[in-house]
């Protein structure tokens, strides 16, 4: 509602048009002092860097956001097993219960893998752009 209105608003005004006229301020005395070259090269650079950086984040995300859905599952699982404590153990549903529960951990554990090599992707990325 109003809140996301005000932060998308608050990001625009304090974060990206501070940043937008800071790079057109150093892309003129880039321009000036050194020339098109250097000035198109510092500008490449940051548009690359900024592209790579958006789509692996945006990557990073959908992979975070299954890693939230996967434990929250856990979670269920467990104060499930645990309310119907009796009704599993009258059923012998023991063994059911645990692998159900160990499969969505492996989920979880894979998916926090993933993410984690994304984000040494994302700082080897960025440190090659700018090397």
């Amino acid at each position: 509602g109003s809140r996301s209105i005000s932060f998308a608003l608050n990001a625009m005004v304090f974060n990206t048009i501070p940043t937008l006229v800071e790079v057109c301020v150093v892309m003129g005395i880039m321009l000036r002092k050194f020339g098109p070259l250097e000035a198109t090269t510092v500008m490449l650079t940051i548009v690359l860097y900024s592209a790579y950086t958006i789509l692996v984040t945006s990557w990073r995300s959908s992979i975070r956001k299954d890693m939230i859905a996967l434990d929250g599952k856990a979670a269920g699982k467990v104060s499930d097993s645990l309310l119907n404590y009796e009704t599993v153990k009258y059923f012998g549903n023991e063994g059911h219960e645990g692998r159900a529960y160990e499969k969505t951990l492996l989920g979880y554990q894979s998916h926090a893998l993933r993410a984690a090599r994304g984000l040494s992707a994302l700082n080897f990325g960025q440190n090659a752009i700018f090397s």
